[in-house]
């Protein structure tokens, strides 16, 4: 949990993504560094096509904080195998691993993914039944 911060704004890092636009090599070198603003910026850059389960799991697996979950789970979302990520997450027993599959589900429903109304129902079925033990 020593990630370095160095307090940069959102708005600021929503600049930079700008101008960069995607670069999966940059975001993969930015998330290395350990540092928070660094990872923020790399879940903006990233390329969500080039997204690897592999690379997402080392990702979400060094996740300490929960803005780091949602904006991750905001890149995950835009990849060809968000649903696939997103059930592997939510069957996780790390906090923040679980977290980010719920937060990959709430961002899918949120855009208009292609996601059944019976998955939505066993999925809502299985937050009502967790969520009188999770921890958070």
């Amino acid at each position: 949990m020593n990630n370095k911060i160095f307090g940069v704004s959102i708005a600021n890092l929503k600049k930079i993504q700008k101008k960069i636009k995607n670069d999966q090599d940059l975001a993969v070198q930015l998330w290395n560094t350990n540092n928070f603003n660094a990872k923020m910026l790399a879940t903006y850059i990233a390329d969500p096509n080039e997204l690897t389960m592999e690379l997402a799991n080392d990702w979400v697996h060094s996740i300490e904080y929960y803005v780091l979950s949602e904006t991750l789970s905001s890149l995950i979302t835009k990849s060809p195998k968000w649903k696939e990520i997103m059930y592997s997450w939510m069957e996780s027993d790390k906090k923040f691993v679980k977290s980010t599959g719920y937060y990959v589900f709430a961002n899918a429903l949120k855009v208009n993914k292609t996601i059944s109304v019976r998955e939505i129902e066993e999925l809502l079925s299985i937050i009502q039944t967790q969520i009188r033990t999770e921890s958070n």
